[in-house]
This record gives C-alpha cells, structure tokens and sequence, in this order.
C-alpha cells in the first residue's frame, strides 16, 4: 500500500510549520501519511471529526493511484508512455495525464529549460530515479554526453487529445520536479471542497495552504542546509505554497565530492554553486518546478529565469552558505541561524 497512516514523528526535511496558539472553538485535525517515498501531513481546520477522517481517506487513495500512474518506470501509467516513447511510437494518453505533460512543457519553456521534465533517462543514468539506491560512483561519461548536447526536453512531445508521440527518442517523461507541487495542490482544493475552511499539506517538508488558521497568518521554518536546526522563518498568506530544492536531499560522495539529485540539463551533470533555493507562489506547481530551475540557474542566472517564470519570493543559498535573496522574499523572511548568513544580493523582480 503506497499510502498509510504513521504513528511517529514528521522528519523535517525543507520546511515546518511552526506550533501557534490559535482559538479552541475552531476543530483542528491532523493526519500523517506516507506516499511518493516521502512523509505527507495534512491539517485542516473548521471539518469535524468524521468529515476529517472521509478527506484523509480519499487523500490516501488519491495519491496511491497518483503514485501509480505518475511513476515514470512502473506501472501502466507514465512508464508505459515512456516504453513507447523509448520504441519511437506514439501511444494513447489519458486526459489527466496529458494535462500534466502539457503543463510541464509550460513550466520547461517557462524557466527557459531550467527545469526540464524529459530527463527521465539522465535521472535514471545517474540512480536518482525513484526507489533506486544511490550509486557508488558518477556514471561514464560517454553515457552522460549522449543525453546532453542537447538535453532531451519536452518540447519534442507532440499530442493531440489521444495519443502522444516525441521527435526524440530519448525522451523520458519524469515528473519528479513538480509532482509534489501537483499534489499538494490537489490534496489542498479537496479539504477546501470538504469544506475546510483552513489547511496547511506538508509532503515532505514542501507546503501549500488553503485559507488562513484562526488569528494568524502561517509561519513556515526552513531547513538550513548545513548542519541541523532553521535557516529562517518566513510568512505565508493564504493559499500560497512554499518549496525547497536542496543539495542535502538525495546525493553520494565519490571522491570526496557530493554528487546531488538535481541534474543540470547543460551539463547533465549536478548543479554547481547552490546549496539550497526556496520559493514562495500562489500555485505549488510553479513553485516547486521553479525551486528546481532556480538551483540549476545559480547565483548568476536565478533573477532572469524567477522573472521568466513570475515568482517575487525567492532564497537562494550558495556553496559558500551566502544569502541571495528578492526584495519581496526579504520583506517575508527572518533568518533565525546564527550566525546569521551574510546577504551577497537582495533584488527586485
């Protein structure tokens, strides 16, 4: 069973929500789940007890079936498209999944190829690739340069409202980018349609919201991605999402060097010169497909492909734990680290 209630503490990993008093009169439930190999919290406010337990119900069946039809090399969802793809046939799609591709294909040319949901085969290539244990070593390199120069990219997809079909052969569908952001959107409008009149989706430390808790708006805590403990807090209004891509997720060590999940499209190698990036967005798709391209942009690129793609809440750590930061995201964020990082930019967008 993919998804299943835990009875044991959340592991942070990006962000928390952090504990506030709010008015007793309002009823608070919360569930802990497990799916798409991470840790999943719901809390909802103003449901009773039973209407609580029927959402966190269809949630748990919703992303078992989720997990089914987006994982990009089993089942007969994504992975089969991706076996018809790796033939050079075109094949049925369903609606719903012909919907996310297309809003990746959006989200690619959006970030200007920062984040690229085609690299399904270079994730694998390097044992990033979902339930797969992390490699000893990098892959050769002769491997690597046949999935860059260019990369595979989703803009060789083609469909109409039934089939689908890629120019490149090498194109693996891979939503690991932004999957979570689609859940969390989804799981967030279900409360909302449960008649939540607040809630609060944590998957595995990324966030999205409907509404606001009685008396407060949300105070969200950031990893820091050195070491334990917060970076910092920031604030989130209502309905807005907050996402993290780090160095410190999934990665190896081979000869003394990290070797991280977040893949550079340009190099095929891993992104070089961050550590972590954090978004804030109304819509948690963006937000996490933006916290991917953002890490693989870096500190000299971050502020074009955040305009490209219209996010204002944007912090970037770098290798040397430097702080670049927009003006907006400055204006939300307290850094709670000490020492505090020094700040090497803070912009407008």
């Amino acid at each position: 069973m993919i998804a299943r209630t835990l009875r044991r503490g959340l592991v942070v990993a990006s962000a928390v929500v952090l504990a506030a008093s709010c008015s007793s009169d309002v009823p608070r439930h919360s569930e802990r789940l497990y799916a798409f190999g991470t840790f999943i919290e719901l809390t909802a406010y103003g449901l009773d007890e039973t209407a609580f337990a029927e959402a966190a119900e269809q949630t748990g069946q919703r992303l078992e079936d989720w997990h089914r039809q987006w994982h990009p090399w089993e089942g007969d969802g994504l992975a089969a498209i991706n076996r018809r793809l790796a033939e050079g046939r075109a094949t049925a799609i369903e609606p719903d999944l012909g919907g996310l591709i297309d809003r990746a294909r959006e989200l690619e040319a959006a970030s200007e190829g920062h984040f690229n949901g085609g690299l399904g085969a270079l994730t694998r290539l390097w044992g990033f690739h979902a339930g797969a244990d992390l490699p000893d070593a990098p892959p050769p390199e002769e491997a690597i340069a046949a999935l860059t120069d260019p990369a595979p990219s989703l803009a060789a997809v083609r469909r109409d409202e039934v089939r689908i079909h890629s120019t490149d052969p090498r194109v693996r569908i891979d939503f690991g980018g932004f999957a979570k952001g689609v859940a969390a959107e989804r799981i967030t409008a279900l409360l909302r349609r449960r008649g939540a009149g607040a809630a609060v989706v944590s998957l595995g430390g990324d966030i999205a919201t409907h509404g606001r808790p009685p008396g407060r708006d949300w105070r969200i805590g950031i990893r820091a991605p050195r070491g334990e403990g917060l970076l910092a807090t920031a604030r989130l209004q209502a309905g807005e999402a907050i996402f993290t891509s780090g160095d410190y997720e999934r990665y190896f060590t081979h000869g003394g060097r990290r070797y991280h999940h977040i893949l550079d499209p340009r190099t095929g190698r891993p992104a070089r010169g961050v550590r972590s990036v954090t978004v804030i967005d109304d819509d948690p798709a963006r937000a996490d497909a933006a916290a991917t391209a953002l890490f693989v942009a870096g500190p000299g690129q971050w502020q074009a492909v955040a305009r490209s793609m219209g996010i204002r809440y944007v912090l970037l750590m770098d290798a040397h734990g430097r702080a670049h930061l927009s003006a907006a995201m400055a204006e939300r964020l307290r850094f709670e680290a000490e020492p505090e990082p020094e700040v090497a930019e803070e912009v407008a967008l």
